[in-house]
């Protein structure tokens, strides 16, 4: 059974690629992971590149 996340100590890191039906991939020297800290949950999203990084005040995002 393949899965598409896998924990690494107590948080977890989260690849979409086979969500959206894209082949895994190895990283390259763009794979990025995007780490998303809700409360005190702490995800890292692999993506294949990020191209701006914003940092919102927790109050600015709706539940």
């Amino acid at each position: 059974m393949e899965t598409d996340r896998f924990s690494v100590g107590r948080d977890w890191r989260i690849d979409r690629r086979p969500k959206f039906g894209l082949p895994s991939a190895e990283p390259t020297k763009d794979t990025r992971i995007v780490v998303v800290e809700v409360t005190h949950l702490i995800l890292g999203f692999i993506v294949d590149s990020v191209e701006e990084v914003l940092r919102l005040p927790e109050e600015f995002i709706e539940q």
